[in-house]
Parts: structure tokens; C-alpha cells; sequence
């Protein structure tokens, strides 16, 4: 029998203003029951449960705000953008994904929002026994930029993201990557309304990447809130390669993605938000989230 993960209760710092910087410090540690194979442990013969056990300073920011409707943080770093299909923390993971970075977004222009990271070390979900192609962190210039506007009908959002990999091991993650989202919903009655998303991208291999491809991503959403229903349908497609010097394979995804399970169909009672996030992390848990495997 495969036990679970025992995960401790992190301990954090919260945020404290010193001379007008706020900070955080947050430590973790995961100690699981490792009948099974967590990725780096050896136990290749068993299920693989890419959980490790681990002990890590999981972030340590300051964020600066003395400059109007800006906000720069840096240090270790959570960063979840948008859907987190491309950028995220792989927060269904016992071991959170986190990035040693410095970011700023403005929001001086009403209903636009800029957001500008740069990235040495993306700190993976693999721990303190993370080697090879699974490694504790992979240094790399990662730079992730999103711009959205805010409209009467939804959000429209554009993004490009250049992951870089140094470590050789995992180099073969290096892409660059660009693409757009809209998401919104709209009111039809008091207790009707519509949800609607849109996403698309295009993903080619950049820097040292040995592998020469370009693929395509699209997602289509839709749904509708009916008194104390939601009910929801996507369909989600990940490209796959073109012009690769090795045959057509399904695309790799950036070491700093974490891979959303795709959603095709929901019905809920209220409170609605925690049971589709439930319903999420449990679809999304059984992908690797971030590994070159």
C-alpha cells in the first residue's frame, strides 16, 4: 500500500514594515512516508508521487511600495500569473515551487497592469535531494512579462515568457514563449450569470536548447452561474512540435510551468470557489507538474 505524504506545518514570519518595507520570511518542511517513488529517492520500481521530503527556506521577500501604485518585491518569491498554466507556484504539490527574483508591477494607468519579473534560480519542487534532470533549483536569465486591461467585457492579457536553463541536465526546457488571454464574465440576471475564457500561445525553444520545434497552445472555456449551480466545459489543446529536427512529440512545457489538469466538465453547489479548486488540484495532482522527466 502507497502511504501519503506527511507535510509539516510551515513556519512564517509575517509581513513587517521596517523603515517602510514590508518583508516575509517563510520556512517549510516536508517529511514523508516514502513507500514510494518521490522522484529522487531511489524507489524507481514503485509509483512515482513527486513529493520528496524536504527542509527549505520556501521564500524570503521585501517588497518596496513608496512609489505611487508601484509595488517591487524581491528575494524568494511566490509568482502565480494568471491561470498559473505558464507561471506558478505548482501549489498542489507538497513541496511549493518558489523563484529567487525581482518583480515589479504598476498599475498607474486605470484598468492597465503591468508585470515584470526577472529570474535567477527557479527553486523547483524537488527539495534538497533534487539532481540531474530533477534538480533543487535551475539557474538561468528567466524574464516573464504580462500586461493586462481590464475592459467592460472581461480581461485581455499579453504575455511573453523567455525560460532559460542553465543546468545541462535540463536545458533541453529552454523556450520562449507568447501569447494572449481574455477571460471575463458577464451578468445576465440576479442570479444568472455567464463565464467565458480564451487563451492562446506559441512556444519555440530559445538559448541552448538542443531540440529545434515550435508547437501551439489554445483553450476555450466557457460556463454559466445558475442560482447555487455553476456549471462549466473547456477544451484545452497542447500543440505538438513542428519542424523538429526528432519526431513530432507532445510539447514540453518551461520548469517553471505548473501543468493545470485540463477541466471538461463541473457541476457544484455553492460555496463554489473551494469545491472547483479541490476538483482542480485533484485532476492536476496525478501530472508531473514541472519535471523534465
Amino acid at each position: 500500500m502507497t502511504r501519503t505524504p506527511l507535510r509539516c506545518a510551515p513556519v512564517s514570519v509575517p509581513k513587517r514594515s521596517t523603515n517602510g518595507f514590508p518583508r516575509l520570511s517563510r520556512a517549510g518542511t516536508v517529511a514523508p512516508l516514502e513507500k514510494y517513488f518521490s522522484g529522487v529517492n531511489g524507489k524507481a520500481d514503485r509509483p512515482i508521487i513527486a513529493d520528496p521530503e524536504n527542509i527549505e527556506l520556501n521564500r524570503a521577500q521585501v517588497q518596496i511600495t513608496a512609489l505611487p501604485k508601484t509595488a517591487i518585491t524581491l528575494g524568494r518569491q511566490r509568482i502565480n500569473l494568471d491561470d498559473q498554466r505558464f507561471v506558478g507556484s505548482v501549489g498542489w504539490r507538497q513541496n511549493e515551487q518558489t523563484f529567487d527574483s525581482a518583480r515589479i508591477e504598476w498599475s498607474g494607468v486605470e484598468n492597465l497592469k503591468v508585470d515584470l519579473t526577472y529570474a535567477w534560480n527557479v527553486r523547483t519542487i524537488w527539495g534538497i535531494d533534487g539532481r540531474d534532470g530533477r534538480p533543487q533549483g535551475i539557474d538561468g536569465d528567466n524574464v516573464f512579462a504580462n500586461i493586462s486591461y481590464k475592459t467592460p467585457f472581461g480581461t485581455l492579457t499579453g504575455f511573453a515568457y523567455v525560460v532559460d536553463a542553465e543546468n545541462a541536465a535540463v536545458v533541453r526546457n529552454a523556450s520562449k514563449t507568447f501569447g494572449a488571454r481574455f477571460v471575463g464574465a458577464y451578468p445576465v440576471a440576479k442570479a444568472f450569470k455567464l463565464n467565458y475564457a480564451a487563451s492562446y500561445a506559441s512556444q519555440t525553444d530559445s538559448g541552448r536548447n538542443p531540440n529545434d520545434y515550435q508547437a501551439d497552445y489554445y483553450l476555450v472555456e466557457g460556463g454559466a452561474d445558475i442560482g447555487a449551480f455553476k456549471l462549466g466545459a473547456g477544451y484545452e489543446v497542447l500543440g505538438r512540435t513542428m519542424g523538429s529536427r526528432r519526431p513530432a512529440s507532445r510539447r514540453r512545457s518551461p520548469p517553471c510551468t505548473s501543468f493545470r489538469g485540463q477541466r471538461t466538465f463541473s457541476w457544484s453547489r455553492r460555496p463554489t470557489a473551494s469545491v472547483m479548486s479541490t476538483a482542480r488540484r485533484a485532476m492536476a495532482g496525478n501530472r508531473q507538474a514541472l519535471s523534465p522527466t
